[in-house]
């Protein structure tokens, strides 16, 4: 992973971006890092993908925390995310059921 502090700069809605070609940081790491290694699980071309931060934070472009979406998989898990911030549980079996249908982990 490039470093951060040197060759990057953090863009105005909190994203690290290559002050090279403003390239986002964390697309950067999940296309070299995720996709291109395991491009058969990935039909669709890189740039139909989001990616997602798992842990919330947008600074933290580390492999693990990435995960890479279609722009429905990361609505649907952003929807239940904020469903839980309101409050309303969101139980275990909810969690399996996206882990099944996304394929990814939590």
């Amino acid at each position: 992973m490039p470093d951060e502090t040197n060759k990057c700069y953090l863009d105005d809605n909190g994203y690290y971006r290559f002050k090279s070609n403003g390239e986002l940081v964390h697309r950067w790491v999940a296309r070299k890092m995720i996709y291109l290694p395991n491009r058969k699980q990935y039909p669709l071309p890189f740039f139909k993908y989001e990616i997602h931060h798992v842990n919330g934070n947008k600074r933290d472009n580390r492999e693990d925390n990435l995960q890479i979406l279609t722009q429905g998989q990361h609505e649907t898990l952003h929807t239940c995310i904020e469903l839980g911030k309101l409050g309303k549980a969101i139980n275990r079996t909810s969690f399996r059921m996206m882990k099944h249908i996304f394929r990814i982990k939590f």
